[in-house]
């Protein structure tokens, strides 16, 4: 009697031990979490920063990234990116491939927000998809000699409004942004090129009829004197 009474506490106590155990779970440095119960089936609202929490025996953590994440839109896949480059039309309707990256960070105390919107399992897909349709869009805002002679200025705005639309619609900011490549067609890049080198001629005869004039005005104040 009294041998399957102890056995019967050991038990109980061993048993206590494991869901006591089971109770616990952690959120590693890189990531953050909501408290989802599998009882209620439902999410608790406040996120959870890294770190091993009490939970209940039928609570886990939903985790998600803590650190930046990056999404390119890149021709060569060797670099093992998601790839293809982005197809668009400038504002004059030519067809432009941009070559673009950039990286996305959540928004802590918007989590829950982003898993009841877009869920725990798709949203980068959503994020790839918002990110395409945005930069297509900001595309068509320019003609091609803009693109072609304002790289620096189409980059910092196409950064600033898919920043802007993260952070309203997608709960997450992109704290970093790189335009790597403008591809135009080829007989417009030849045409601008050949324009910059007449450009260039025109400057540089410009630089010799001053100098001429400079060494003529020279010469006439030493004939004065």
């Amino acid at each position: 009697m009294q041998c399957w009474l102890i056995s019967v506490v050991v038990v109980a106590v061993s048993t206590m031990i494991v869901l006591f155990v089971c109770s616990f779970d952690s959120l590693e440095y890189q990531q953050i979490g909501l408290n989802y119960s599998f009882l209620s089936e439902s999410v608790e609202k406040e996120p959870y920063k890294p770190g091993r929490y009490y939970l209940g025996v039928t609570n886990r953590f939903i985790k998600f990234p803590r650190t930046v994440q990056s999404i390119s839109f890149i021709d060569d896949w060797a670099e093992g990116l998601q790839g293809p480059a982005l197809q668009s039309r400038t504002k004059d309707g030519l067809t432009v491939h941009l070559e673009v990256s950039f990286q996305y960070k959540l928004i802590f105390n918007q989590l829950y927000n982003l898993w009841a919107t877009l869920g725990h399992d798709h949203y980068e897909t959503t994020f790839t998809r918002m990110a395409m349709e945005q930069l297509s869009t900001a595309t068509t805002h320019h003609n091609a000699h803009f693109f072609f002679r304002n790289r620096t200025y189409v980059s910092t705005e196409m950064h600033r409004k898919l920043d802007d639309h993260f952070r309203k619609h997608a709960f997450a900011e992109v704290p970093f942004f790189q335009l790597r490549t403008v591809h135009l067609p080829d007989d417009f890049e030849d045409a601008i090129k050949e324009t910059q080198v007449q450009e260039q001629h025109i400057h540089i005869a410009r630089l010799e009829q001053q100098k001429k004039k400079v060494t003529f005005a020279t010469e006439v104040l030493k004939a004065e004197q």
